[in-house]
This record gives structure tokens, C-alpha cells and sequence, in this order.
């Protein structure tokens, strides 16, 4: 699962927010850092895996005007791009939370906080490194992220996203 915005086509404030979301990038008030996004009127920035800067997507109505990288200390734009294509952030890619949260609490023989909490973190895509433990609710096929990269795709280097080595 991808999502690609091109210049000049057309997407809502809401669909590109929902399919953001489901790639599993957090919403914020300002994006600073990758797997972020936020929204302003018609302006939606977001922190991609594998780019060196933010993007802002710029809307005129329900039409994309503009895509540029910025600099998120400053705000300014650094270039302007055609398209863009944006890859989940995570291995864990949901795309009905609420069937998933039925299937958890069905099997759970009391009510469990860990798991209440656990499952609303998970709905506001928060401490998702704890999710792996409920990998067999979301999907009966045994995938990872690299099943979704292309063959002529460059693979992200750890220090590049990180600042580790």
C-alpha cells in the first residue's frame, strides 16, 4: 500500500488525511519529524520515510496546486516537486481498525486494560511497537514492508531517519 499525490489532480483535506493515517503517519500540530503530518486549511505537510525534508502539499479546493519540500525550523520552501509518493511508516498497515478491535475484545475473557489502552493507542497511532503482539488480528498473511517496496526501490539507511549509526 503507497499513495501517490501528483500536482494538478484532485484529493480532500479528509481522504488525504484518512489515507495518510492508514499508511500509519501521526497526526500533529506541526510536522518535525518523519512519519508526522499536519494540516492547516488547505495546506497538509508531511515527514516521509526516505526524504531528507517534509513535504507541503498546497490545495486549491479539492485540487492539489503545489507539492514542495520545506524546511520545518523555518517554514520555507526548498523546491518544488511534480509528484510524490509516500510509502507506510510502519510494518503494520490496518485499514479497518474497528474490525480488528471486535475480533480483540471477542477473544478477550474479561475486560483488560492493557489491551483497552493498547487498542486505543493503536487507533490514534501511538506506541505502535507494542501492536506486533496483535499482528495475527490484522492479517493472516505473513508480510513485512519490504513486500511493498519495488525491486528498482532504494531502501532507507537507518542513520538517514534516525541520526543513528
Amino acid at each position: 500500500m503507497k499513495r501517490l499525490f501528483q500536482a494538478m489532480t484532485s484529493t480532500g483535506v479528509e481522504s488525504a488525511s484518512a489515507n495518510l493515517i492508514s499508511l500509519g503517519y501521526q497526526k500533529v500540530p506541526t510536522t518535525q519529524k518523519v512519519g508526522e503530518f499536519s494540516v492547516r486549511g488547505e495546506v497538509i505537510d508531511v515527514y516521509p520515510i526516505c526524504f531528507d525534508s517534509p513535504i507541503r502539499i498546497n490545495l486549491f479546493d479539492d485540487e492539489i496546486e503545489k507539492i514542495r519540500t520545506f524546511n520545518y525550523q523555518t517554514q520555507k520552501g526548498t523546491g518544488e516537486i511534480k509528484e510524490i509518493e509516500i510509502l507506510p511508516i510502519n510494518e503494520i498497515i490496518v485499514n479497518n481498525i474497528e474490525e480488528v478491535e471486535k475480533k480483540i475484545l471477542s477473544d478477550c475473557k474479561v475486560e483488560n486494560e492493557t489491551v483497552l489502552k493498547d487498542l486505543d493507542n493503536f487507533k490514534n497511532f501511538q506506541n505502535l511497537e507494542r501492536m506486533n503482539k496483535y499482528i495475527s488480528y490484522i492479517s493472516n498473511k505473513n508480510e513485512s514492508i519490504l513486500d511493498y517496496i519495488e525491486d528498482d526501490r532504494e531502501v532507507c539507511e537507518r542513520k538517514r531517519l534516525y541520526g543513528s549509526d
